[in-house]
């Protein structure tokens, strides 16, 4: 059934003359008859609209039969008037299940081993210095007893299957001093440090090779272990015995994590320029010099020969009569004296906190190193 819809509404209608004025504006007699026009639809259609109403409706029926009253229904019963159901049968008992495995070696707080896995770009022949890595990752571990690759991945998934570096930091204490004696098997090589001192490297893949410590009772002796894999099963395991062991030779256990935060990406920012004339030594005006390039490079370790050391990096790098500078910042986290070198064809110089260190400048090929 179809609807007509209109709407009402309504406004102050305020008399006035047509025409400007200071005054509100009024309403025209054309105006005025043909709002009181619609009014009269608007009326007549509400009219028709009552009557079609109560054509659909019809007449109206004959009164319907009294209701009989709710109080002469018959009342419910009571929930409470069942009866118990019986009781179900009980269950036979499972069988016991099979003992679970022996989990890893909890560690207490603060204890175990850090370990850190860096990957190199090309396959080492010595454990490498870090700033030619890149950062992998790091795990809490109980113990340096990881003899293949798979068990590096359980803490450290993303662990490369070659050129992988791996370090271990820890800290022994013992109940007994006297001589303990540290061994690794490694593959393909390994160190060990104790109290920041070199104390043994192992160049055999897969071989033990041990070396004695004497440790004081009451200190917390640091250990680091370090080393290299460039392809195939992978691996590092750490053992000592001594008087706290019964000389037995077990896993070393470390009783603190505490390790040196893994390095930041080496950047050092590379400029280089050409000259048009012979430089027979590094130029002092920078000046007379064009400046042809910059880049960002991991180290100052430039092999080739001539330019193609340098062009790999800045493209435009001259064959001959060129200039180039290098610099970065250094962190060191134990104070000391550090040697410093330069090898170079031709000449070089070093400055540390712009104090000139090492000059190796003019065309020569010397190694010259300093220390600071």
């Amino acid at each position: 059934m179809t609807k007509s819809v209109n709407m009402l509404g309504f406004g102050q209608l305020v008399s006035g003359e047509e025409g400007g004025g200071s005054g509100q504006k009024g309403v025209t007699e054309a105006e005025l008859n043909s709002r009181i026009r619609w009014m009269e639809n608007t009326i007549t259609s509400l009219a028709d609209e009552v009557k079609f109403i109560k054509h659909e409706r019809g007449p109206r029926g004959p009164p319907g039969a009294d209701g009989r009253s709710g109080l002469n229904g018959v009342p419910g019963k009571d929930g409470r008037d069942g009866h118990e159901g019986p009781r179900g049968k009980r269950g036979e008992s499972g069988a016991v299940g099979e003992q679970g495995k022996q989990g890893p070696t909890g560690l207490s707080a603060g204890g175990g081993w850090t370990m850190q896995i860096f990957k190199g770009k090309t396959s080492f022949s010595s454990v490498p210095d870090l700033t030619e890595l890149s950062y992998v990752g790091s795990a809490r571990v109980s113990s340096v007893s990881f003899p293949e690759l798979s068990v590096f991945r359980k803490y450290v998934p993303e662990t490369p299957a070659e050129n992988l570096v791996w370090r271990f930091f820890g800290k022994v204490a013992v109940n007994q001093e006297g001589k303990y004696n540290f061994c690794t098997s490694s593959d393909a090589r390994s160190r060990v440090f104790v109290d920041d001192k070199f104390l043994l490297e192992n160049f055999q893949i897969s071989v033990e090779v041990c070396k004695s410590k004497y440790l004081t009772q009451g200190i917390m002796h640091s250990i680091m272990v370090d080393g290299f894999n460039n392809g195939g099963p992978g691996g590092v395991v750490l053992t000592y015995q001594g008087p706290d062991t019964g000389n037995e030779k077990v896993s070393v256990q470390s009783v603190d994590a505490a390790s040196r935060p893994a390095p930041p990406p080496s950047i050092f920012r590379l400029r280089v320029w050409a000259s048009a004339t012979t430089l027979n030594s590094i130029p002092k005006n920078f000046a007379d010099v064009v400046h042809v390039g910059d880049a960002v490079i991991p180290e100052v370790a430039f092999s080739g020969q001539g330019a193609g050391m340098l062009t790999s990096w800045v493209s435009n790098t001259p064959a001959d009569n060129y200039a180039w500078q290098a610099w970065g910042k250094l962190q060191v986290f134990k104070g000391g004296d550090y040697r410093f070198c330069t090898l170079s064809s031709d000449g070089s110089k070093l400055y540390i906190d712009s104090e000139l260190l090492v000059n190796n400048d003019g065309v020569s090929f010397h190694l010259v190193c300093q220390c600071v």
